[in-house]
């Protein structure tokens, strides 16, 4: 996975803006970061929100259903299942532990899902860029077969002149 993380400068605010092409590049002041650069993650994180209303849990809601509810859990989990990250912005209702920790069972649950389609989707890949390298030498070998037959056409032909 390749990200590109774009250059950045600093406006008179001292607020971050990127640096784009619709304004030909140009800030008022350097950018921060000169050149893109890739992003590159040892691993994949893999997110799940839920939103906890009473005695229940409800995982990956809708725009609609966040904005009813008082409680929200965003945990995020990398590909080793390991936390990166566990956001609860502020509100009236406490989160538990015992639902923290239920939020975090089914990210876990999520994320296997989840890695289990990209694997797959991998492994597809692999499979169409093995077959388009094998179609590829076949059809070099045929172009080869071809060009040699014109040198040879061509070297036949170029003795009668």
């Amino acid at each position: 996975m390749k990200v590109q993380i774009p250059a950045v400068s600093l406006n008179n605010d001292g607020k971050i803006v990127v640096v784009s092409e619709e304004n030909g590049g140009k800030l008022e002041k350097d950018a921060v970061n000169k050149e893109r650069m890739k992003l590159m993650l040892k691993s994949i994180p893999f997110s799940l929100t839920c939103v906890l209303h009473k005695n229940y849990i409800l995982a990956d809601p809708t725009a609609e259903e966040e904005s009813i509810m008082e409680t929200i859990v965003t945990v995020v989990l990398d590909s080793s299942s390991q936390l990166v990250s566990l956001y609860k912005p502020g509100g009236p209702v406490l989160a538990y532990t015992s639902a923290i920790q239920h939020c975090v069972a089914l990210t876990r649950q999520r994320m296997k899902e989840l890695q289990k389609i990209l694997d797959e989707a991998n492994s597809g890949m692999e499979d169409c860029v093995a077959l388009t390298r094998q179609r590829m030498k076949e059809l070099q070998k045929i172009l080869d077969e071809a060009n040699s037959g014109m040198e040879d056409f061509i070297s036949d032909h170029s003795a009668f002149h």
